[in-house]
């Protein structure tokens, strides 16, 4: 949903009331200019919220101004409008409790159907904790996963990006030793070819180039290192002719050896990576983006971005958590809530 001004409103959840969420939203939303560009609406619980901004020791610390619904913001720098959603009364940074656990999933749950009805523009998620959200009943691995069960979208795909290099994944949080079976060709294929889209669609680069890394040292060297590589090849062979048919202007290469690929990338030859395993994507984009990296959800039918780090309770409550990732995560939400609604026009 859009404003009378035309600007996106964007739903901030607060994640794990325990976690660094509360903090960061208090330190991005000090930033007048994300006010230029979106009304940020935050989904979460009104005392966390007080209770973060008596920690916070700053003149410029907004207000915490609770409404009904999000068309009832006024996106006005110096207060942050917020959706109460829960009403918890214990509030100790860095312990984490399972009411607050069951109150962080309710906060994604109300954003989701939100995004849904169109009510908000774009999803922005703050750190939750898995294992919590598993003792509150909720059997997903994090918010990739449940979002997808609540917007039924079964083919989805984790891209971590930044200004200077992005990449999807093809297996995300597995054992190392399980990625190898994990490598299929339908599994190749499909984050390929949503990546493809995405570029076009949600980022608005009209020829993508996309690298699609190998799993094996030195692309498996025609076999002696490994066999996965004629997987990956075929997967992109027939991403290829499935792209050509719609007329798509993508170019895609590989399977490119890992080791020299993401340099490649950085250095602009190519618009995304095509990662085989969590690590082999995230070691060089946090080389580069540490601090600023934006986990996005493509292919889903609502917008969703995120910080990219966790809860970080050994820093909760102290004033000192960096806000940088949360600040990325929103300005990517309103770039790709613009270019989805331009294809609208």
């Amino acid at each position: 949903m859009r404003a009378e001004n035309n600007r996106p409103i964007i739903g901030i959840t607060m994640g794990d009331p325990s976690g660094v969420g509360p903090e960061i939203i208090l330190k991005a939303l000090m930033d007048k200019h994300l006010y230029e560009m979106c009304i940020p609406v935050v989904i979460g619980d009104e005392n966390i919220m007080l209770g973060a901004r008596k920690s916070l020791a700053s003149e410029n610390v907004p207000f915490i101004r609770p409404i009904q619904a999000p068309d009832h913001a006024l996106g006005s720098p110096g207060t942050i409008e917020l959706i109460p959603v829960s009403h918890l009364k214990e509030y100790t940074p860095g312990l984490p409790y399972v009411e607050a656990g069951k109150a962080m999933v309710h906060y994604i749950k109300e954003a989701v159907e939100m995004a849904l009805n169109r009510d908000i523009s774009a999803i922005v998620t703050c750190p939750i904790n898995k294992y919590l959200m598993h003792k509150a009943g909720f059997r997903y691995d994090g918010h990739t996963p449940f979002i997808a069960y609540l917007t039924g979208s079964k083919d989805y795909v984790m891209m971590l990006a930044g200004d200077r290099l992005k990449v999807s994944l093809v297996t995300i949080h597995v054992a190392l030793k399980d990625v190898p079976n994990l490598i299929t060709e339908q599994k190749v294929y499909k984050t390929i070819y949503i990546t493809a889209d995405a570029l076009i669609k949600d980022f608005g680069i009209k020829e993508p180039k996309i690298a699609v890394s190998a799993l094996n040292p030195h692309a498996g060297e025609k076999g002696l290192y490994g066999t996965e590589e004629k997987i990956i090849s075929s997967a992109i062979e027939k991403v290829k002719k499935a792209l050509e048919k719609q007329n798509q202007s993508t170019k895609i290469d590989g399977p490119l050896p890992a080791d020299t690929v993401y340099y490649m990338a950085f250095k602009g030859k190519f618009d995304v990576v095509v990662s085989m395993y969590h690590d082999q994507g995230l070691i060089p984009l946090k080389l580069v983006h540490f601090s600023d990296a934006v986990n996005v959800t493509l292919g889903l039918p609502i917008v969703r971005t995120s910080v990219d780090h966790g809860t970080a309770y050994d820093i909760a409550g102290k004033g000192i958590a960096d806000e940088r990732s949360l600040k990325s995560a929103i300005k990517m939400a309103v770039l790709i809530s613009e270019n989805r609604s331009k294809l609208l026009q």
